[in-house]
């Protein structure tokens, strides 16, 4: 009865639907509620994390292959000089303090030297990120602020 249960399970866009009209027992009912709280995958019955020994033989297997230029996201690679001033306690363009976000301040530097610049706020980062370093996009932003009285 209870693979019968399980035959009727359907998955449809992370959602659980059963058929309608049927029944089912006290045992198959526990895994639906367990299931709609996820914490069994609903097919195998089983908890949904690996167990340790899976995991450690997953870390073994990976070791040493995605490194550096083996890794696809590889871009080269710049040696990242060292920061030649401490870690203030507030961002150097903004303002902000780094406690108020959850990674504090970032490591600011020049993408194509590797030149430390400064320690920077995520808004700053994201900011100079999206204009791509560039003064000019910076000015047009300012020329278009100034244009729309903002």
């Amino acid at each position: 009865m209870l693979w019968q249960d399980l035959k009727d399970f359907i998955i449809n866009k992370n959602k659980f639907m059963w058929k309608k009209g049927t029944k089912h027992t006290k045992q198959a009912l526990q895994k639906i509620r367990l299931a709609r709280a996820k914490q069994i995958s609903p097919t195998l019955g089983k908890k949904w994390s690996l167990s340790e020994k899976i995991k450690q033989k997953l870390r073994e297997s990976h070791k040493g292959k995605y490194i550096g230029s083996k890794n696809n996201n590889w871009k080269g690679g710049i040696s990242i000089r060292k920061p030649t001033r401490p870690k203030p306690e507030q961002c150097e363009i903004c303002g902000a303090f780094g406690n108020d976000f959850k990674k504090g301040l970032h490591f600011d530097h020049n993408h194509q030297t590797g030149e430390f610049r400064g320690w920077i706020c995520l808004r700053c980062n994201f900011a100079l990120g999206m204009v791509k370093d560039s003064k000019d996009i910076l000015n047009m932003l300012i020329n278009y602020l100034n244009k729309n009285n903002i």
